[in-house]
């Protein structure tokens, strides 16, 4: 991974086994492309990380809530 003049983020190297995206541009990672021996915790980052909170209410009481922080998977994988 580098950067030239312009800033401009070259991930190729460090996304070896992965398709090819515009430089500067984090995808959202797709179960096939994901390695789960993989920490992705570059810098820069080289996908985009987020959070999923889910929440069970019924009949306007939170039954139960969970979050997952971390993800860089597809939030259709989930």
């Amino acid at each position: 991974m580098s950067f030239d003049g312009a800033n401009t983020l070259d991930v190729t190297s460090s996304r070896r086994g992965h398709p090819h995206h515009n430089p500067g541009i984090l995808p959202l990672l797709q179960l096939a492309d994901w390695n789960e021996d993989n920490a992705y915790d570059e810098h820069p980052p080289t996908c985009i990380h987020y959070s999923i909170e889910w929440k069970l209410i019924v009949e306007k009481k939170l039954i139960a809530k969970e979050t997952e922080p971390d993800l860089v998977l597809t939030p259709s994988t989930y």
